[in-house]
C-alpha cells in the first residue's frame, strides 16, 4: 500500500469494502496499440458511476485478494509456466529477461533465465510472449515472440542448458518465423499451442490508425491474422529463417491466394489470447481503435477460417470513423462480448475502458471461479468475468461479474494491468506495468487460527474531551507469526480503515490520532498449541466515522435500544490472510459517548 491508512465509506457487500481500503487513489496509463505506443503519466478521468447493464451482473463470490509475488520488474507482459511444472512459474519482462518465480516460496530467482538483446525500445516493441513445448520436458524447446531493433517481429527457439534447469542456452536459437510490418505498434503477438500440439502466433495488423493498407484482410498477408504453423517439422529446408511446416489442415492450404499459415484474420490488436485448459476453446481479447472493445470466441473444433471484421468492422458494429466501416465481411464471425469505449454512448457505463486485456478460463485450484473467463481492461482498470455457452458461443447472460472491488493486493496497488497469466496448475497471475505480479488467492482459505478472545471499544463525539474512536481485541496467531509487513484491515459495521504494519507491530504515518499495534503477550496460557497471543489497540479519528454513523442515529442521542454491528479484523502477513468476523454492540454511555462490546 502507498498509504499507511486510509477510510472508505459503506458500501453494499463486505467483500466490496475489504476490497475498496485498497483501491488506487489514481490509474495512469495510454492504450497498448495507441497511436503513441507508450505508457502516458497522465491521470485518467475515473469512469462514470455504474448503471444498468445490457447482461445481467452477478455478485462476486467469497473472499478472494491478490497476493503481491514480485516488485521492481521491468514492465512485465506475460506469466506462464512448463506443463506440469507446479514448482515455478516464469515471467516475461518487456527488456528482454525472463524470470522465474519459485512458488513454494514466492520469491524470485535472482539470476534470470535467459536475458535477451537486441530488442526494439521504440512503440509497442520488445519481448512480448513466450511458450514453453507440449514436450519441453524432454526436448527443452522453448520459445519466444520479440520485436527486433529493426521492428521485425520474430518468433525464435531457444533450449534450456543442459546443466540448471533454471538457465536457458543463450547460444540455442533458432529462428522460426518472422514478419515486418509498417508501423512499430499494434504488437500483440501473443504465442500458445493449441490442444493440437500446433503453435498459434496472433499478428499485428501492422498499420496506423485504422490499419490504411487493410492488412487485417489481406490473405497475401501474415499480419492482422491468427497464424497456425507445426514447429517439429520444417517446410523450407534451405532458409535458416523459417523453421516450421504448415499444417495440412490449415483452412487455406489449397487457396492460390492466400497464405498458407494463416488460421484466421479480421484483427486489430489481438492482445492476449488463450485455450482454455478443459475444453481447448479459443479466447482472443481484440483492442479496439475507435469505440469497441471486443472478445472473440473459437470452439475447439473449429476448422479455422474465422474472420473477426477489421477493419469493417469494430466489435458487433461497423468501424465508426475513418470511412472504413461497412457490412460484415465473407465469414465474419460476430464477438462473443463487446463494450465501449469510456466516453461513447449506447452501452452502460459499467461496461466501459478503452484497451482490453485478454485473460484465461479459470481452472485453478479455487473451485467456485472454475469456467469463468477472466479479462480486463488497461484503462478502465476493471477485472470481469463471464462464462460462455458452448452451443451458442455466447455469453451466458447471468455470468458476467466485475471483480475490480472485489480483488484487494495484500501489498502495493494493481495500477497498470498489462497482462494476465496461468502456471501449471491454473493459478491466474495478473501483471502491473510499473513492476509488479500478483496472484489471484482466496481468502477463505485460512493458514491459521485467528480468534476475538475480546472487544471493548469506546466512540466519543464532537465536543468531547477527545474526538476518536479506540477498541482493543485479543488475537491468537499460528507460532512463527511475524507482524513486519503485516497488513492490518479493520471492518466496523461497513467502515474499514487499513494500516501497514512495521517491525514492532505498529503503524507508520504522521497522524498519532490514526494508529494501530499489534503486540505480543508474554503469557501463552490461554492460547492453544501452535498459537501465540497478541493484543491488538487501533485508535481512529471519529472524523472517519461520524457521518456514517451519523446516518444510522449513532450521534450521541439517546437510542432506544443497542445496535449490533458485524466486526471483520482481517490479518494478510506474507501473503498468508487471516480473518475473523465478531457481533458487537453500541450503547449509548452518555449524549457524547458510546462503546462497543463483543456480543455475548
Amino acid at each position: 500500500m502507498h498509504d499507511m491508512m486510509r477510510s472508505v465509506r459503506p458500501g453494499t457487500s463486505a467483500a466490496a469494502l475489504l476490497a475498496a481500503a485498497f483501491a488506487a487513489t489514481a490509474w495512469l496509463g495510454s492504450k497498448p496499440g495507441a497511436p503513441e505506443g507508450s505508457i502516458s503519466t497522465q491521470t485518467e478521468a475515473a469512469p462514470a458511476p455504474f448503471g444498468e447493464g445490457a447482461f445481467a451482473r452477478a455478485e462476486p463470490a467469497g473472499r478472494l485478494g491478490l497476493k503481491r509475488l514480485a516488485t521492481g520488474l521491468s514492465m512485465p507482459l506475460y506469466v506462464t509456466a512448463p506443463p506440469g511444472d507446479s514448482g515455478r512459474a516464469f515471467i516475461v519482462e518487456r527488456s528482454g529477461s525472463i524470470r522465474i518465480l519459485e512458488r513454494a516460496t514466492d520469491t524470485l530467482k535472482a539470476a534470470p533465465f535467459i536475458q535477451l538483446s537486441g530488442l526494439s525500445s521504440t512503440g509497442d516493441g520488445g519481448l512480448l510472449c513466450m511458450a514453453f513445448h507440449p514436450d519441453y520436458a524432454t526436448n527443452g524447446f522453448f520459445y519466444v515472440s520479440y520485436v527486433d531493433s529493426s521492428e521485425v517481429n520474430r518468433i525464435d527457439r531457444y533450449t534450456v542448458s543442459a546443466g540448471d534447469a533454471d538457465l536457458a542456452d543463450a547460444a540455442s536459437r533458432t529462428a522460426v518465423l518472422s514478419y515486418a510490418a509498417e508501423n512499430p505498434i499494434h504488437n500483440g503477438s501473443w504465442i500458445a499451442f493449441g490442444p493440437d500440439g500446433f503453435l498459434y502466433c496472433t499478428t499485428r495488423d501492422g498499420g496506423t490508425d485504422f490499419d490504411p493498407n487493410d492488412n487485417a484482410q489481406n490473405m497475401a498477408s501474415l499480419v492482422g491474422k491468427v497464424l497456425r504453423i507445426d514447429v517439429d517439422n520444417d517446410d523450407f529446408g534451405a532458409d535458416d529463417e523459417k523453421n516450421y511446416a504448415v499444417p495440412i489442415d490449415n483452412p487455406y492450404v489449397s487457396d492460390a491466394g492466400a497464405l498458407d499459415e494463416i488460421w484466421a484474420r479480421g484483427l486489430r490488436n489481438a492482445w492476449r489470447g488463450c485455450f482454455d485448459r478443459a475444453n481447448g476453446d479459443l479466447y482472443l481479447a481484440d483492442v479496439g481503435q475507435e469505440d469497441v472493445e471486443e472478445v472473440d470466441y473459437q470452439r475447439a473444433d473449429s476448422s479455422g477460417g474465422e474472420n473477426y471484421g477489421w477493419r469493417l468492422r469494430e466489435g458487433s458494429i461497423a468501424t465508426p470513423t475513418g470511412s472504413f466501416g461497412g457490412a460484415p465481411p465473407a465469414g465474419n464471425v460476430e464477438p462473443a462480448y463487446d463494450y465501449r469505449h469510456v466516453g461513447t454512448d449506447g452501452f452502460p457505463d459499467e461496461l466501459e475502458g478503452n484497451s482490453v486485456i485478454g485473460g484465461y478460463v479459470y481452472r485453478g485450484p479455487i473451485e467456485r471461479l472454475r469456467g469463468k473467463y477472466f479479462f480486463g481492461d488497461f484503462i478502465s482498470k476493471h477485472v470481469w468475468s463471464f462464462e460462455i455457452d458452448r452451443d451458442a458461443k455466447a455469453v451466458i447472460e447471468d455470468s458476467f461479474t466485475d471483480w475490480t472491488a472485489a480483488l484487494p493486493a495484500d501489498a502495493g496497488t494493481l495500477n497498470f494491468l498489462t497482462s494476465f497469466g496461468e502456471d501449471a496448475d491454473g493459478n491466474l497471475y495478473l501483471c502491473d506495468a510499473d513492476g509488479e505480479v500478483y496472484r489471484v488467492v482466496d481468502l477463505e482459505i485460512l493458514a491459521g487460527p485467528l480468534s476475538v478472545g475480546r472487544f471493548k471499544g469506546r466512540l466519543q463525539f464532537p465536543g468531547a474531551q477527545k474526538d476518536r474512536l479506540a477498541f482493543k481485541a485479543r488475537l491468537a496467531m499460528p507460532d512463527g507469526f511475524s507482524v513486519e509487513g503485516a497488513h492490518l484491515i479493520v471492518d466496523i459495521g461497513g467502515v474499514v480503515q487499513a494500516f501497514d504494519l512495521d517491525a514492532k507491530g505498529k503503524s507508520g504515518g504522521t497522524d498519532p490520532e490514526a494508529k494501530a499495534r499489534l503486540k505480543v503477550l508474554p503469557d501463552k496460557q490461554q492460547v492453544q498449541a501452535g498459537a501465540t497471543l497478541f493484543d491488538l489497540t487501533v485508535t481512529l479519528k471519529r472524523g472517519d466515522f461520524a457521518a456514517d454513523l451519523a446516518d444510522e442515529g449513532l450521534d450521541g442521542t439517546a437510542l432506544d435500544a443497542p445496535v449490533e454491528r458485524l466486526v471483520s479484523v482481517f490479518v494478510v502477513a506474507g501473503g498468508t490472510p487471516f480473518i475473523s468476523d465478531e457481533t458487537v454492540v453500541y450503547k449509548n454511555r452518555s449524549g457524547r459517548k458510546g462503546s462497543f462490546k463483543k456480543k455475548p
